[in-house]
């Protein structure tokens, strides 16, 4: 990558800290500051409520893409992004969190099956 981007785009699975991590240091590299980060990952799926078993019947581990997604993934890019902007030396560095007013929306009524949505939403 050329030393005179502005902007750059490197497609990163943000449930993985390594992914994340290759993210903003090629970004770093390639622009030498990044000014801004946009949090904005999100996932709505039911199958944490699929009941899965395995040869013997016993209730194996839920799925837990929506936490690790909605949660988890925003966490971890608020955590480097505040890190590579100190990193890139320059003063200030911004970070905009989206979430989902489905969260808030959801939460004020019966959540059932979308429960993870709501309360991964509710921690952004």
């Amino acid at each position: 990558m050329s030393n005179n981007r502005r902007c750059a785009y490197i497609r990163t699975d943000v449930q993985s800290w390594s992914s994340l991590s290759t993210l903003f240091l090629t970004t770093l590299n390639a622009c030498r500051q990044i000014d801004i980060v946009v949090a904005n990952a999100g996932l709505q799926t039911t199958s944490f409520w699929e009941d899965r078993l395995d040869a013997n019947g016993e209730l194996q581990e839920p799925d837990w893409q929506v936490i690790d997604t909605n949660l988890k993934g925003i966490m971890a890019t608020v955590k480097l992004a505040h890190h590579y902007f100190q990193k890139s030396g320059t003063q200030g560095g911004r970070c905009v969190i989206v979430g989902s007013p489905e969260g808030y929306l959801r939460g004020s009524k019966q959540s059932g099956h979308f429960a993870e949505y709501v309360a991964s939403e509710h921690g952004v």
